[in-house]
Formats: C-alpha cells, structure tokens, sequence
C-alpha cells in the first residue's frame, strides 16, 4: 500500500519535543455542498494524537502502529454526522 516516511523536527505538529518525530498521515476531508462542517477524529488502537491544520479541512495523525486506523466523523448542520475508519495496515511505517 505504501510507506510512511519517518520525520524529525516536526513542530507544526506539536510542541512537545517527544511528539515532533514519527510517522504522519495526512488527510484532506471534504463534504460535498455549503456550509460549515465540523470534524473530528482519532487514532484508534493506541495513544496516538491528530490535529487540525488551522484554516482547513486537513487533518495530521501520528501513527505509531500499522495496526491502528484513523476514524473520522464530519458533522454538518441540518444532516447527519457521518463517520469513516481508514485502516493503515497496509502501510510500512519507516523507522
């Protein structure tokens, strides 16, 4: 499926020093139509951290484990929220 590349010295990530290298994933969510959407996520199967990449819909996981997944929900007014898990089985992470 792929690799994650391993990064150092990423402080746009966090600014705790153990959190700024490892393996990233990033994701652009989109939803279809106007309007204001809210999402969040997490990385499930372990202690990992996302975030949000101010002003867009791109959303930063650190993995630390290919046997974790990334579930994210957008919610939108006037429909229903809608959830997505993506498995990164299939991804070697680097070291």
């Amino acid at each position: 499926m792929g690799t994650l590349k391993a990064v150092t010295g990423y402080t746009g990530f966090s600014n705790v020093t153990a959190k700024q290298s490892g393996n990233y994933l990033a994701l652009h969510c989109a939803v279809a139509g106007e309007g204001n959407v809210e999402y969040s996520a997490e990385v499930v199967g372990g202690s990992s951290d996302v975030v949000f990449v101010e002003g867009t819909d791109i959303l930063v996981a650190r993995i630390t484990s290919s046997s974790q997944s990334l579930k994210v929900t957008a919610s939108k007014a006037g429909y229903a929220a809608y959830t997505k898990t993506y498995t990164v089985a299939g991804l070697t992470l680097e070291e």
